[in-house]
């Protein structure tokens, strides 16, 4: 397997220790480069009327010294892990994005927080931006378990085009070498419509057999809300990650992702991939799949743009 890159934005919190203890558990079972990003804020205009030259280089130099420190007590020498430090100044969530295109990483890895009062996990408007707008995968993280990413839960709308995701999950699993799970769920109103969407997830399981993954399928019946079934079944199959589709940019704040996967990505203890498929899949990949994967209600997969490009 080829070396992956990963970048893993350090803010000295719980949370982003918690991001890079689990590139760190990668790189035990990967060949991973772990790029370590700190970004000062850069001042508004008003402060930056007082900041005098000389005070950007303490705070640079004293981040410097706080990046070394706590980067080396999470990896320590002696796991001979790859990484390098990177300090930055700007938008937090801009710089994440650029430097991730600049060293063409593999995937972002954040970590999320604990809200005081409910202990619901929360994601904040960096985390947020950066996963709707990334065109590499996120991946948002909790806890961190004894594996990292070798077993994925993938949920999808069969009622949708699906080819363009699963070129995506394709590209994924062979990332990572990851084994998969396809689910989809059926309200119980929906139930005649059982048997065609197990067919359908018998063609998705064999095109995965096809690119050499492992790959099992699922049906599952609920009334219940679909985020909180998702984490549930990932959970009672004790997977490593969750892999959530977002859907492409779409409202004047650039924060749209989505309310299934934004509550996935806020509410899971397990760890979320977040991807955008539109932006992120293997052209190539989508246009050997594109027709192959029907919609059983229409018997045919939505017309996608990207065949045309």
């Amino acid at each position: 397997m080829h070396r992956l890159r990963v970048l893993v934005p350090v803010s000295f919190s719980p949370q982003s220790d918690m991001a890079l203890k689990l590139a760190r558990l990668m790189a035990s079972q990967f060949n991973v480069m772990i790029t370590c990003l700190y970004v000062i804020e850069k001042p508004g205009f008003i402060t930056g009327m007082v900041m005098s030259g000389e005070m950007e280089k303490k705070i640079r130099r004293e981040a410097e010294v706080q990046l070394s420190t706590r980067v080396n007590k999470i990896i320590p020498d002696s796991d001979k892990v790859s990484f390098e430090l990177i300090i930055s100044s700007g938008k937090t969530y801009r710089k994440i994005l650029e430097k991730a295109s600049e060293l063409n990483v593999n995937m972002i890895i954040m970590g999320k927080s604990d809200s005081t009062d409910l202990k619901k996990q929360f994601l904040g408007s960096n985390a947020t931006r950066v996963i709707a707008k990334s065109p590499i995968p996120v991946l948002t993280v909790h806890e961190v378990k004894a594996t990292a990413n070798k077993y994925i839960v993938l949920p999808l709308d069969l009622t949708t085009a699906v080819s363009v995701k699963i070129a995506k999950a394709l590209e994924i699993a062979e990332l990572l070498g990851a084994r998969m799970t396809v689910c989809t769920f059926l309200g119980h109103s929906e139930t005649r419509f059982k048997q065609a969407f197990q067919e359908r997830l018998d063609l998705i399981e064999k095109i995965f057999a096809e690119n050499n993954i492992q790959c099992k399928t699922q049906v599952i019946e609920t009334e219940n809300v679909i985020s909180g079934e998702i984490i549930r079944f990932a959970k009672s199959v004790k997977a490593d990650s969750i892999f959530m589709m977002i859907r492409e940019e779409s409202d004047l704040t650039g924060m749209f992702i989505g309310s299934t996967a934004y509550e996935v990505i806020r509410k899971s203890d397990i760890p979320v991939i977040s991807v955008t498929p539109n932006i992120q899949t293997n052209l190539y990949t989508y246009k050997a799949l594109s027709g192959l994967v029907k919609n059983p209600l229409v018997m045919k997969d939505a017309e996608d743009s990207l065949i045309h490009n």
